[in-house]
């Protein structure tokens, strides 16, 4: 039997069981291994993928029936949400360690890590005017704030502490300590107005001059910094070699780059709380069963955002997994997509779905 805890509902244990009947089915006709065992094979994969929904749906009727505050989701439903798999009916590779996975937790810091079973608990909390759970893979919106707040600290450390070096073998008559001071006191608000952020765009008159007077302190401390390095460089005695101007170039573009992240963050911040409120007020007059259907029809827009660009790059539509397969690693992925993120910043200035 599947979904235990769903063991008294028909709708569910019913889907279940039709699904566990297709796979076995499915099964056999692969091992047959024909040109007509093939083509039956992949009908018969559409009609399952079509049951992932169905079982799906029957799972957050099932849960939502008596309103709760948040919805959660046992281990094996979160196999079959998020993976797609159902243990003895749909099993993934050998190398797959499900307890691994569902323990296992993604960084992020500027992108929201979560799988379909937190997007889903999310939803529910819109539309009930609850707070949104902490996604089970990720971190929750203030969390990653945080770590860019401290990977911010640490960035602006290294490179403060590798200018402060070049400082004692090199003489100039730049204040060094109040420059670096500059530089990580008003490398947020230089941002801002770079940006030009809400905050500075529809800012009254006395904060955009604040801000204004900030970048321009930054900018004075950023010129007179550089100009040390570039002096170094240029020293006949002992000139700074090449590779060391480049670490301190990158260490200070860093900092520069995880400024905008945080902002970026913030923005999006914002966004989520503005649509939430938007959701929560227009379901706030609604019947109980009314919020339920508002909330399905949630999860079926999901559904088209899913499988219309997979049926446009002709990819398989389906969320179940292929048996024997081994899922994705979400941390691998992230890593994948903070290099590419790295490579140009000013990608997130761009319109996202």
């Amino acid at each position: 039997m599947s979904f235990k805890r769903w063991q008294n509902v028909p709708e569910v244990q019913d889907a279940a069981s039709k699904l566990a009947a297709s796979a076995q089915k499915y099964a056999s006709l692969i091992a047959e291994n024909t040109t007509d065992s093939k083509s039956q094979a992949q009908k018969l994969w559409s009609s399952m993928s079509s049951s992932y929904w169905d079982i799906l749906f029957a799972l957050v009727d099932a849960q939502t029936k008596a309103m709760p505050a948040a919805l959660t989701f046992d281990p094996e439903e979160r196999l079959f949400i998020d993976l797609g798999c159902l243990p003895g009916v749909l099993n993934l590779g050998p190398k797959f360690d499900p307890r691994a996975w569902l323990a296992s937790k993604c960084a992020g810091d500027i992108f929201p890590v979560m799988t379909f079973s937190d997007y889903i608990a999310e939803c529910w909390a819109a539309v009930t005017g609850n707070p949104a759970p902490v996604p089970t893979i990720g971190m929750s919106l203030n969390d990653r704030i945080n770590t860019l707040n401290e990977s911010l600290f640490t960035a602006q450390g290294e490179r403060d502490d590798f200018v402060k070096a070049l400082s004692e073998k090199y003489s100039t008559n730049l204040n060094i300590a109040q420059s670096l001071q500059a530089l990580d006191e008003f490398l947020i608000s230089a941002t801002k107005v770079n940006m030009r952020v809400p905050e500075y765009r529809e800012g009254d008159e006395a904060t955009r001059q604040k801000l204004s007077q900030q970048r321009k302190a930054y900018n004075d401390a950023e010129k007179g910094i550089q100009l040390f390095v570039s002096s170094a460089q240029k020293n006949e005695a002992n000139p700074l070699p090449i590779p060391q101007v480049e670490k301190f170039t990158a260490l200070h573009e860093k900092t520069k780059i995880i400024a905008k992240e945080i902002l970026y963050s913030q923005i999006d911040e914002v966004k989520i709380a503005r649509r939430t409120k938007k959701i929560t007020d227009a379901c706030a007059q609604m019947t109980d069963q009314m919020k339920r259907g508002e909330f399905r029809n949630m999860i079926v827009k999901k559904r088209e955002y899913l499988t219309v660009p997979a049926k446009n790059a002709r990819c398989d539509m389906s969320l179940l997994a292929q048996p024997g397969s081994t899922p994705i690693d979400y941390a691998k992925d992230f890593e994948i997509v903070r290099e590419f993120t790295a490579m140009d910043i000013e990608m997130f200035n761009v319109p996202r779905v």
